[in-house]
């Protein structure tokens, strides 16, 4: 069962987000291809759907948003 945003988004789509969110202004560091590296994937998020009436209350880029600032926010580890 999967908990996710049902839709598909690119690592590259990824990175771009959290440079806006985060300010960071370097590049990708790009490398050739590694045995079992997944090119594509999204989460089939019917399952939980249909079991626990799962719905994704925010979009991705919206969850990496709370995400960033709760690691802003939160205390360090003593």
């Amino acid at each position: 069962m999967n908990a996710a945003t049902g839709s598909r988004i690119t690592l590259n789509e990824t990175f771009a987000i959290l440079r806006e969110l985060t300010g960071y202004s370097g590049q990708p560091a790009y490398a050739p291809p590694r045995a079992g590296d997944i090119r594509s994937s999204l989460a089939d998020i019917r399952l939980a759907g249909e079991l626990l009436g799962y719905k994704p209350l925010v979009d991705f880029r919206e969850g990496l948003r709370h995400t960033v600032e709760w690691y802003r926010t939160a205390p360090a580890e003593a």
